[in-house]
């Protein structure tokens, strides 16, 4: 693997110093403002519900209404537009000295598009197709540094921890042909450029959201990982090496890897409670993750994420701030989740109240 001169200057071992930007809910006035008046076009809770009881060519009608689209064959795209265009509006609006304030939500499809550059580079396809415009580098000026630069100068263009990851990344998959590792590795870069970005901001809110997101994900993955059978020591190695930085703990807490490792983990809803207590869960959240555990991962996973938009509340009637733009973010990514949970529902006719139930919890 080749290293550019910069790339091994950048990739040099060393501690990075974070500075944090000046923040003042005075710059966000106009961005705020815009942005509140954009939330009517969400398609919200309501609508979502109209569109789970639709049925036949009444859903295809109401869809294709809401989204602009002649037919479902159409639909990806206009939700990967609604992605893309709400990520670029929010951007267009930050303030030059906060412009990695919304990071958090960026970070991971940055993540998402050098996991999938290094996986089409094994297999010898453009990955230009594939490519999302909602990270912070855009699609354009990758493909332009690959053509021109080759890979080795993709490090420069991202944030700096995942900029330094890819040229690991790269090298143990030539070494081991193996995603898995890749993923771990860029997945890790990925949340610790998030928290740094948080911390940069100095708005709590946005850290606190940083930090929540990083714990969520930590906890889907052991329970995720506490389903595989066979060595339970293999459970825990692959939970350290999986652990994702940026949350409460700095290494993979003990209680959690005791839960992995224990002889009872088979006993279900009692393992599934024992990893969610271990992760921090109390009270009412920790009996609707273990009951939703014990149904499915995907079911637990949508208890957390309802947990996490219902933090955004607070911010329903906050005049102007970093948190409206989050706010804003959060729903438009609900949104679109959500019309394609009921697309797939009604893909595979799916019962309307079993479509509802896999929804998560809109704001607006």
């Amino acid at each position: 693997m080749k290293m550019t001169e910069k790339s091994k200057k950048k990739n040099a071992p060393g501690i990075r110093l974070l500075k944090t930007a000046q923040y003042s809910e005075d710059d966000y006035l106009y961005g705020s403002a815009r942005l509140r008046a954009l939330e009517r076009n969400i398609i919200g809770s309501e609508l979502c519900a109209r569109l789970c009881e639709a049925e036949g060519e009444e859903f295809t009608r109401q869809l294709c209404e809401l989204l602009g689209i002649s037919g479902e064959d159409e639909l990806e795209d206009a939700l990967k537009n609604r992605l893309e265009e709400a990520y670029a509006l929010t951007a267009s609006l930050l303030p030059e000295r906060n412009r990695r304030i919304l990071d958090i939500y960026r970070c991971p499809y940055d993540c998402h598009n050098l996991k999938y550059i290094l996986k089409c580079e094994v297999r010898g396809r453009d990955p230009s197709p594939g490519l999302s415009a909602c990270g912070t580098v855009h699609p354009d000026i990758v493909t332009e540094t690959l053509h021109r630069d080759g890979i080795e100068a993709l490090g420069e263009l991202y944030p700096a921890n995942m900029g330094e990851a890819i040229y690991e990344a790269r090298e143990r998959m030539a070494q081991t042909r193996d995603p898995q590792t890749v993923d771990f590795i860029l997945d890790a870069a990925c949340f610790a450029d998030m928290k740094e970005a948080a911390d940069e901001t100095g708005v709590p809110f946005i850290s606190k959201a940083a930090a929540r997101r990083t714990d969520q994900a930590n906890l889907m993955m052991a329970l995720r990982i506490s389903r595989m059978t066979g060595d339970p020591r293999y459970r825990a190695e692959t939970f350290t090496k999986a652990f994702l930085p940026g949350g409460k703990a700095t290494a993979a807490p003990d209680g959690l890897l005791a839960v992995l490792t224990s002889d009872d983990i088979d006993t279900g809803g009692k393992a599934d409670g024992e990893l969610a207590r271990a992760a921090g869960l109390t009270g009412a959240a920790l009996t609707d993750f273990t009951e939703a555990a014990a149904v499915s991962p995907g079911a637990a996973e949508r208890v957390l994420e309802d947990r996490l938009s219902a933090e955004f509340s607070s911010t329903r009637y906050k005049l102007a701030g970093a948190e409206v733009y989050a706010a804003y973010l959060n729903e438009v990514e609900t949104s679109v989740k959500n019309l394609r949970i009921i697309a797939a529902g009604k893909h595979a006719r799916s019962d309307p109240r079993q479509i509802r139930e896999r929804l998560r919890a809109c704001m607006i």
